[in-house]
């Protein structure tokens, strides 16, 4: 056991080798039928307790159909599901295209209709949803129409009903679909919010820069395989194991030249009467090494700052990295 492993707290939600097959059809009953579609093959992956865990890949990956059977809407054909004693009503699923709510019923009706449905009583239901309504900054629209909503509000809203029943586990579709950005800022705010406060959250999604942001973990999902695995930073690392930083420094521009000359990506720029450039180390000893030299010749860090790979090049090459394999 690595000492990652022993820091890494047990699974809340374990899966192993899951295959998943769904009939092609024919249109024409006289045509030779087609072979079966494989949404899912052999997928692997942990979802720890109060982490956000992102779940990315192009349409037709198998995102969807990975999420309906962890709720139980279908059946895997092969593979194992293992939980840390999670029960069926501690796991929700939030869709991005919400059409379960009453059309012609306000906020109140509604969720009162699914606390009810759930086996809660009106009164324990009305209680719980007037203090989420509050955490979630929806108290001012409940009295309205459900088709009145705007899509924030209705996002909002199933999140609402998804927390009635204080799941530990919250999968969420789509989360950000035709979103304006002030209500994708408000529900990832709501999101880390929970996740502080122990919630499981299993987000699939299409928008990188909101996995990068606010995913603790991201899976990059393809042709239904896991084809990797670790935070944004990890999976950074493993597609470009150098590290690139911005260096700011302070002393003679001659010596910092010499002793940057095989390490810089560009020149040295001066501003300010301070001398920038690009870093490229292999790792952190390296870096160490070199910020030692640059103070034993008198000369000052000022800054130091990573720059990372954005998350959508991280994603495009291991995508083509998976295509090349499978070809």
């Amino acid at each position: 056991m690595t000492a990652e492993d022993k820091i890494l707290p047990k699974p809340l939600v374990s899966v192993r080798g899951l295959r998943k097959f769904y009939p092609a059809g024919r249109r024409f009953p006289w045509l030779r039928s087609k072979p079966p579609i494989l949404a899912l093959d052999g997928f692997d992956m942990d979802i720890f307790p109060g982490k956000i865990h992102a779940l990315i890949g192009p349409n037709g990956a198998g995102k969807t159909t990975l999420l309906k059977i962890l709720w139980n809407l279908i059946q895997p054909d092969e593979g194992l599901i293992e939980s840390n004693h999670l029960a069926d009503d501690d796991t929700v699923l939030v869709s991005g295209e919400e059409r379960g709510f009453y059309y012609r019923l306000n906020g109140w009706a509604n969720l009162v209709f699914f606390g009810r449905l759930s086996g809660n009583s009106r009164q324990e239901t009305l209680s719980r949803a007037t203090q989420l309504a509050e955490r979630l900054r929806l108290s001012g629209i409940l009295n309205r129409r459900y088709q009145t909503y705007s899509s924030g509000e209705r996002q909002k809203l199933a999140i609402l009903r998804a927390l009635l029943q204080a799941p530990r586990l919250m999968m969420i579709d789509d989360l950000a679909k035709g979103l304006d950005p002030q209500a994708t800022r408000e529900l990832t705010d709501i999101l880390l919010e929970l996740a502080r406060d122990g919630m499981s959250i299993l987000l699939a999604t299409h928008r990188l820069d909101l996995a990068a942001q606010m995913c603790d973990t991201i899976t990059l999902i393809h042709r239904g395989k896991n084809i990797a695995t670790g935070s944004p930073q990890k999976l950074s690392q493993q597609v470009f194991p150098h590290r690139h930083y911005r260096i700011v420094l302070s002393g003679d521009e001659v010596t910092a030249r010499k002793i940057l000359a095989g390490s810089i990506t560009s020149d040295i720029e001066i501003k300010d009467g301070h001398l920038s450039a690009e870093l490229v180390v292999s790792d952190e000893e390296e870096l160490a090494k070199l910020s030692l030299t640059l103070a034993q010749n008198g000369i000052s860090i000022i800054e130091l700052s990573s720059l990372e790979e954005e998350l959508e090049t991280v994603y495009n090459h291991l995508l083509q990295d998976s295509d090349s394999n499978d070809g």
